[in-house]
């Protein structure tokens, strides 16, 4: 009996966890199956084709909330290109709601309820055996109806499922994310969230942890993403993970998703030890609004939150992506800009606005009408409407976050924007609202745009401004285009004032004894040589003085600041005082 386990990602760098390690709880029993992923960008046709030539007689799909619509369909489609075959259809998107899904798909045969590491591997044996014997955790039609076998099934000894991946699958996977998990559950009951339905947290072992990590490091994986709800639950288990891998040399980077709030001083203060680039964390704030939290069942201790995260951001060695929620109860306009506000003055290195979906099974879902929760009746659920905010401004909010994205979230112009955020008493919101509108005004909606063009629309964006603000906008958006390392701003973001100070420039590259206050053992050799090594920028205005004061100070608009660079665009300040400026032109 040939089995393939098929998954629609939403991006072919994401993988399917799920499936990877069911298919290695069969592979322990010894039977042979063989996991496919696709992307739902890919043509439904393309992919059936794909499946129906490997010829199986056993198709398992997962389902989830960005593919359930296009795995029903390619279901329908298997079902009639190989009538014979049986599908097995798994998934968030289908557990808790088994019996609607085979009444209303006669293309389904089974629905997996719950985790099917113990229940996939049962039923195949049965179909193997061609028996009829019913399993726990698995929903059938029977000839009384519908069978739902006991309902969702747990595996409650975690250290009894396998590694999910192979040696071969890791051969060919390792650019891609690979995800993970060392608990399954939650210590929290957020009322939108899925995890709201199921009680206590499950852990495997931290010996097995670290074994299967040291596996994922020696065969060089880019990204491992644990999927544990709240990976920094038990400081008995997670703390020895951490450390663990802190303690192993490699290339891969760990992303936990934490609850920021619950880190003590004393590992504050070791995280500030963790080399950069090791770890990832995204933290779900969702709303700074107390009405909110209370109403969600969500208990976040901003004060405590927000210090942890600056201290975290201090030590400069750990991305931090922090989340907030639009739609959610009792947050309006007015309170959702004071979480963004509240969020955004952290500066983390990523802030992701996501909307709220309202997911079959959750408190909040059956808590619909007591909010007036107006979503959409398919997947994704996304919110469209309730009491507290109007479609309106849900749809503003959406446009803003695609602009936002674009430039906050891109890393590439962080001083422009501050500046940017400055120039509007600070409130960012109320920047990104305004640059949501000139952005629609002008047509740029609904598009990616490139580094390029993003560049040159805060330029002009900025052509509101008083003129000495305009050449703070323009120089700083220079800056940020050299040290994003201007190869991928071929524009105008580097011809500003190329032309100028030549003289000047000149001088400071004959000066050896000044540079060798910059650059250690620099020579100068030739024209050619120096200029690759050592260009040279001039800026209007006093960029120093705006990086050294954390952008509270501003001077200008006289020239009096230079950045060099080494190999690897290493951007260093020279003081303006070494060298009198003269404009040449």
């Amino acid at each position: 009996m040939k089995v393939l386990l098929v998954s629609l990602n939403a991006k072919y760098i994401h993988t399917a966890l799920g499936l990877y390690s069911i298919a290695a709880s069969c592979r322990a029993q010894g039977k042979t199956v063989a996991v496919k992923e696709y992307t739902i960008n890919q043509d439904l046709l393309v992919v059936l084709a794909n499946i129906a030539g490997q010829t199986p007689d056993v198709v398992g799909l997962a389902c989830y909330i960005w593919n359930r619509e296009l795995t029903l369909k390619l279901a329908a489609a298997l079902k009639k290109a190989l009538p014979g075959i049986v599908i097995i259809l798994g998934g968030p998107e289908v557990s808790a709601d088994a019996a609607t899904i085979l009444a209303q798909h006669l293309c389904i045969d089974y629905v997996v309820q719950g985790e099917g590491e113990a229940s996939v591997p049962e039923l195949l044996t049965q179909l193997a055996q061609r028996k009829m014997i019913a399993v726990p955790g698995i929903a059938c039609r029977s000839a009384g109806g519908i069978e739902l076998n006991g309902g969702a099934c747990y595996v409650q000894d975690l250290d009894s499922l396998p590694f999910p991946y192979t040696e071969a699958e890791l051969s060919q996977l390792g650019n891609r994310i690979l995800y993970y998990e060392s608990s399954r559950g939650c210590p929290y009951s957020c009322s939108y969230c899925i995890s709201a339905s199921t009680r206590g947290v499950r852990h495997r072992s931290v010996d097995k942890v670290c074994r299967e990590m040291q596996f994922f490091i020696d065969h060089q994986v880019q990204q491992v993403k644990f999927v544990d709800r709240t990976f920094n639950v038990m400081p008995t288990h997670y703390q020895s993970i951490w450390r663990f891998l802190t303690e192993r040399s490699g290339s891969t980077n760990f992303h936990f998703e934490i609850v920021a709030d619950r880190l003590r001083p004393d590992e504050i203060e070791w995280l500030a030890t963790v080399p950069a680039g090791l770890f990832q964390f995204e933290i779900g704030v969702q709303s700074t609004c107390e009405n909110t939290l209370r109403a969600i069942g969500r208990q976040n201790d901003w004060a405590h939150l927000r210090q942890n995260v600056q201290s975290l951001l201090r030590s400069q060695n750990i991305h931090l992506h922090l989340d907030l929620i639009v739609g959610l109860p009792f947050e309006g306009l007015t309170e959702f800009r004071q979480s963004f506000n509240a969020v955004y003055e952290l500066q983390p290195q990523m802030l992701q606005l996501g909307f709220l979906k309202m997911l079959p099974g959750t408190p909040l879902r059956s808590q619909a009408e007591d909010y007036g929760m107006v979503y959409l009746d398919h997947p994704p659920y996304e919110i469209l409407a309730n009491r507290f905010v109007s479609y309106a401004e849900i749809r503003q909010l959406k446009q803003l976050e695609e602009v936002f994205n674009q430039t906050y979230n891109s890393g590439r112009f962080p001083q422009t924007l501050a500046y940017l955020v400055k120039i509007f008493a600070g409130d960012a919101f109320l920047f990104y609202h305004e640059l949501m509108l000139w952005w629609e005004e002008k047509g740029l909606l609904g598009s990616s745009h490139s580094p390029d063009r993003v560049l040159d629309c805060l330029r002009e964006f900025a052509g509101r401004f008083t003129p000495e603000q305009q050449t703070w906008v323009v120089e700083l958006l220079k800056y940020d285009a050299i040290c994003d390392g201007g190869k991928s701003l071929k524009g105008e973001a580097l011809d500003w004032n190329r032309q100028r100070w030549e003289t000047t420039k000149n001088n400071i590259w004959r000066n050896e004894t000044i540079m060798q206050c910059y650059i250690d053992d620099y020579r100068f050799t030739n024209w050619r040589e120096i200029k690759r090594k050592f260009p040279l920028e001039v800026f209007a205005v006093d960029v120093a003085k705006w990086l050294q004061t954390g952008g509270t100070e501003l001077s200008g608009p006289t020239p009096i600041a230079f950045d060099l660079t080494q190999a690897k665009l290493r951007w260093r300040v020279i003081a303006a005082e070494d060298f009198p400026l003269e404009d040449e032109t």
